[in-house]
């Protein structure tokens, strides 16, 4: 999603107005959580009686969630180092994971220093097709995405499959993309409402619609 796309809801459309001159200029520096909240009262045009905080914290989530999967953020680039399991052919991604963006894997079984091969992303059907009968076993050069994805724990938050199975203990790096903490009441400001507020407001009023 570009910025366009985020901003589209709040700028067309019938229903609240998002585009028409607010009660009060928004802040292009960033927002807070109570600034952002007011800002998306006055461009709506609709007051707490209806729009509940309860209602404004739905729009922020959702809104914040669409541009954390369309817009891939540096901030929330983040890495984690683990060893594979010798013959299991799948990891857990991170707690929170949006995104995987690569992996690495290493020669050795205790550092993830020296050499390393990232491996190349696939289709599953791909990695199926690779090892019909899931019986090759070596250093892994593929991986895809295999989904298992119910929640948003270390547990929950879906799996990768790779090939070759590891016949070792390799060490791995995962780089991806995690959800960082949502703008709340208990969490004032985040990087997407102090660097994006422009963005996270038009996106907000989208879901007023």
């Amino acid at each position: 999603m570009n910025t366009n796309t985020a901003t589209s809801g709040g700028v067309s459309g019938g229903g609240n107005n998002c585009s028409a001159g607010p009660a009060t200029q928004h802040n292009m520096a960033g927002f807070t959580y109570s600034t952002l909240t007011t800002a998306i009262q006055n461009y709506t045009e609709v007051g707490t009686s209806v729009l509940s905080s309860t209602i404004t914290d739905q729009f922020i989530d959702n809104a914040e969630l669409r541009i954390f999967r369309d817009i891939p953020i540096d901030a929330n680039r983040k890495e984690i180092v683990g060893n594979l399991v010798a013959s299991n052919d799948s990891i857990n991604v991170p707690a929170g994971t949006l995104f995987v963006r690569g992996v690495q894997v290493y020669t050795s079984t205790s550092a993830a220093t020296g050499a390393n091969g990232w491996l190349i992303k696939k289709d599953i059907s791909y990695l199926r097709e690779y090892d019909a009968a899931e019986t090759t076993t070596g250093t892994p050069k593929y991986y895809a995405m295999s989904g298992g994805a119910t929640g948003s724990g270390a547990s929950t938050s879906g799996k990768l499959t790779i090939v070759p199975t590891p016949s070792s203990a390799f060490m791995y790096k995962l780089h991806y993309a995690a959800r960082p903490l949502g703008l709340s009441s208990a969490n004032t400001t985040n990087y997407l409402s102090l660097n994006f507020g422009n963005g996270l407001l038009y996106a907000c009023c989208g879901r007023s619609i």
